[in-house]
């Protein structure tokens, strides 16, 4: 087993076996997201996608990291009250204002009939996939929930790994915004870098609550932007299967929930959790125990790689023994 394997990151490091030796094109900014966010995902080949598909540098606004984004949107809409749905994981689960918080129903389908008795006049932050289960949102809810609410925050941080993105609809609603990343952690990686797909008529708000971004970042970017990413997602995808595969062989755990990010919430179904987290750190196993009271039987793993599995799976069955 190796010394330590970190499994409670959602965001991977990028397999360096898979980046090209010679740099073949130097891309624009807009160009990149438009590729990262949007143009290279089979199921949008054929759609005619203006503005987004052409790489409109006004259908983006760019920002210093995830944190900065909402921060730009949260202050942006100072006064509006904000629905977030829980249990929350990540940049979410730390916002604070005029807050509502409406649980997921069990198998963390979305509330729609509880989210539709809401202010109308409310900010809606949904993520998709959501960072603690993998659970997806359908094109119906999202534009059921846009009739609804003032404004509706697609987190789409994680939908490389699920290969469906949301963000084809803001070029139908003018009340939609996707906030998204590049999902992998790139090597020499330094600098918080973000971006928000938006209607082109969002961005001269947007970009006057934005803080700007140093040169050094966007060198950052354009030095990697010419990276595609989407072999290294189908193989993180696969790698989720192996996990999936490996933890429902164990007595110890389940897996209950199917997951379209590049983490999988198991069930403790022998024991306490968080001694068996604490089992698992003492051996060198980093996982993510939901703070949530609901979850209080469950843990969060993510597919790194195929050794960080192989060590989660014998720290287990060694657990297991001692139960």
């Amino acid at each position: 087993m190796p010394s330590s394997v970190n499994l409670a990151t959602l965001r991977p490091g990028f397999p360096t076996a898979m980046i090209p030796e010679v740099e073949t094109e130097r891309l624009g900014l807009d160009t990149i997201l438009a590729r990262q966010g949007l143009a290279r995902h089979p199921h949008t080949a054929d759609t005619p996608l203006a503005g987004i598909r052409t790489g409109s540098v006004q259908s983006f606004s760019i920002a210093n990291g995830i944190e900065a984004a909402y921060a730009t949107l949260l202050t942006w809409k100072a006064n509006a009250p904000i629905i977030r749905l829980t249990p929350a994981a990540g940049v979410a689960a730390s916002v604070t204002g005029n807050v509502t918080d409406v649980p997921l129903l069990n198998g963390f389908r979305l509330p729609i009939k509880v989210l539709l008795e809401q202010d109308p006049r409310s900010i809606l932050i949904l993520p998709t996939p959501e960072p603690i289960s993998g659970r997806i949102a359908t094109i119906q809810e999202v534009v059921r929930l846009s009739r609804h609410f003032a404004l509706v925050v697609l987190d789409e941080q994680l939908a490389p790994f699920s290969l469906r993105r949301l963000t084809p609809l803001i070029e139908e609603w003018e009340n939609i915004i996707s906030i998204q990343r590049f999902p992998y952690v790139m090597p020499g990686e330094t600098h918080p870098f973000a971006w928000m797909v938006h209607p082109v008529a969002m961005r001269p708000e947007i970009q006057e609550h934005l803080d700007p971004v140093p040169s050094a970042t966007l060198e950052e970017v354009l030095r990697y932007g010419q990276i595609d990413t989407f072999r290294a997602e189908r193989a993180t995808a696969r790698l989720k299967g192996q996990l999936f595969r490996e933890l429902r062989k164990l007595s110890v755990v389940s897996v209950p929930y199917p997951s379209w990010g590049p983490a999988l919430l198991a069930r403790i179904e022998r024991g306490d959790r968080d001694e068996i987290v604490a089992g698992l750190q003492q051996r060198g196993v980093e996982v993510y125990a939901p703070p949530h009271a609901n979850l209080r039987q469950h843990f969060r793993a993510t597919a790194v790689s195929g050794e960080s599995i192989a060590a989660l799976k014998q720290a287990l069955i060694e657990i297991n023994r001692e139960l």
